[in-house]
This record gives structure tokens, C-alpha cells and sequence, in this order.
């Protein structure tokens, strides 16, 4: 990609609020009598807040809308929308294998949860990421319908079979799910148009941009929060510089400004859930500074908007399919 030098390459950070109930499910633990998990939203997302205002830039935050049931949570996003950042569709109910689910069911997931966060913030969201990055071309259908202008679900990377096959070992008595078909690992690694009958196809236009998690250029490895943390500083600034003069799309969760002492020991298993909270802090401090250097830091609506009025270089596929995923 050429940019010009009004226009830099954009980084865009998105926060998936996955709470640790989901986490139960996924493992396939119960929540037990009573459970109710208070420190996702009351002190993982402050935090997030705190570091982002740190760094100066502000965040997409996809939510789940039955968490939204609580008032105190509601607070919470509604300060996060009043401090500028942006709310985003994770479905109602966060349901794993997504991709499994009827093509009405999964509209009333999208449709439920965007109704649920416009109630809270009095703005209707835009942008959506399906569970565990679990999207098919179906679903696009229904976002374009309900009046989505991004969906940013496909990660492109080859450690995606590698992932999938690590979870299903780590939680043998939860579910399958997560990275969508194995197909999204040859994806574009910049915004593109998704073909509505293949996602990790690249088309010259369409109504709704992919916002694809960020992968290393050349070698496709992971580059988000939960693999940088776990793979240590020196990758990061490996991969990171592989990425120099690329756009961005940096992803966290909120489990990952939790301390051990905060999280369910059940839940220990869970990669970095062991690590202090001091180091994973300032290791994402750290993140965020080396990313936003020579990037002009955007939400992911607002990326969407300069992608569709043309104000960001977006590079035009080439005939064939090896050259359309190899961007």
C-alpha cells in the first residue's frame, strides 16, 4: 500500500468485552449458584479507558447486549461512549459456533444486541464481530440489511488451524468453535469488500467493508493483544515492524487487564490469565505506543467512513485469487 503524506496509515484498537461467564461456556465449566461477574465491566473496562487516555486514542469496544441487562454496566458504556469511544455489536448472547446457527437466529443475535446498545447510548451501532471470529457470507447479508458498515470478524492468519486445534485441547469439555473457516486464513490483511458468497474474497465494491484483524505482513502470524502477551515484547517489535506503513487493526479482550487475583481459578488456563496485572498494563502501554507511531489512530466507524468516501488508499485486487488474498 502507497500512502501519501496526508494521508498516514490508520490504526484502529478494538476491545472484545467478552466476560467471564462466556469464558465458562467456552471452557464448559458451570457458573455455579449466584455467579455474577461484576469485574469485566467495573474494573476491566476503566482500565482500558485509563490506558487508551494515556496513549491519546480512543476505542472501539464490541459488547455483548445481555450484558447490558445490568444498569451499572450500562453506566459504564455510556461513559465510554461519552469519553468518545465507540460501542459495537457482539451479538445478544455471545452464542459459540455462530457460523452454526440459522441464518434467523443469527439476525436475531445482530438485531437484539444493536437494539440493546442504541437503547443505552442513543446511537444505533455500526460495526459488528461475530463470537470467536466465527462469520460465513450469510451473515453479511444480514448486516448489509440491518444497515451495518463494517464487520471486522476475519483474522487472516496461517496459525488459524493451529489456534483452533490448541482451544479444542485446552477445553475438551467445552465447545468448538472460534476462526471461521479455515479459508479466512489466505484473507486479505487490509480492509477490503467481502464477496457476499465467500468472506475472505476480496471484491472491487460492495455496501460493506471487512475489517480484518491485524496479521504480520509476509508472515501472517497472529498480531493482537492475547498472542503479543503471550509470545513476548521481542516478537512484538518483530512483527510490528513487518507492519510499518500498514494500517491496523489491533485487538484486545477484556480479560486482559484483569489480575490473576480477579479472575476465576477455573479460568487460569486461559492464555495470560496468570500474569500480573502491572506487566500486562504496561506491556500493552507499550503495544499501543510502538503501533501509533507514524499511524493516525481512528474508531473503526470512522476507518469505515474514510474507506468509503476514498480518503484511504485501499489497494484494488488483481485478477486471480492467489493475488486477491495475497494483499
Amino acid at each position: 500500500m502507497m500512502y501519501s503524506p496526508k494521508h498516514p496509515p490508520v490504526l484502529t484498537v478494538q476491545v472484545d468485552v467478552d466476560t467471564q461467564r462466556n469464558l465458562f461456556s467456552f471452557y464448559g465449566f458451570e457458573e455455579g449458584p449466584g455467579y455474577e461477574d461484576n469485574v469485566t465491566y467495573q474494573h476491566a473496562l476503566p482500565r482500558f479507558a485509563r490506558l487508551f487516555a494515556e496513549v491519546g486514542i480512543q476505542a472501539t469496544f464490541f459488547v455483548i447486549g445481555e450484558d447490558l441487562a445490568h444498569e451499572r454496566n450500562r453506566r459504564v458504556i455510556r461513559d465510554l461512549h461519552r469519553d468518545g469511544h465507540e460501542i459495537a455489536n457482539h451479538t445478544q448472547t455471545h452464542p459459540y459456533q455462530f457460523c452454526n446457527l440459522s441464518l434467523q437466529d443469527q439476525r436475531e443475535e445482530i438485531r437484539q444486541a444493536g437494539q440493546t446498545i442504541a437503547e443505552a447510548i442513543q446511537v444505533a451501532p455500526v460495526g459488528f464481530r461475530a463470537p470467536g471470529y466465527d462469520v460465513t457470507s450469510p451473515t453479511l447479508t444480514v448486516l448489509t440489511e440491518l444497515g451495518y458498515q463494517y464487520d471486522s470478524s476475519v483474522m487472516p492468519s496461517i496459525l488459524n488451524p493451529v489456534l483452533k486445534l490448541t482451544q479444542s485441547f485446552m477445553n475438551q469439555k467445552g465447545v468448538r468453535s472460534g476462526y471461521g473457516d479455515w479459508r479466512a486464513s489466505f484473507a486479505p490483511t487490509q480492509p477490503y469488500h467481502p464477496d457476499s458468497r465467500a468472506v475472505w474474497r476480496a471484491m472491487p465494491s460492495g455496501p460493506l467493508w471487512e475489517i480484518p484483524v491485524a496479521s504480520v505482513p509476509y508472515c501472517r502470524l497472529p498480531f493482537y493483544a492475547n498472542f503479543n502477551l503471550f509470545s513476548g515484547t521481542t516478537l512484538f517489535r518483530l512483527s510490528a515492524g513487518l507492519a510499518s506503513g500498514r494500517d491496523c487493526n489491533y485487538v484486545f479482550h477484556a480479560i486482559e487487564l484483569l489480575g490473576p487475583e480477579e479472575i476465576d481459578p477455573r479460568l487460569h488456563r486461559h492464555p495470560n490469565a496468570r500474569l500480573s496485572l502491572e506487566d500486562k498494563f504496561t506491556r500493552c502501554r507499550t503495544f499501543l505506543r510502538t503501533l501509533i507511531d507514524g499511524r493516525r489512530p481512528l474508531l473503526s466507524r470512522e476507518f469505515a467512513r474514510e474507506l468509503s468516501a476514498g480518503e484511504v488508499a485501499v489497494p484494488t485486487p488483481e485478477s486471480g485469487p492467489l493475488a486477491t488474498r495475497l494483499w
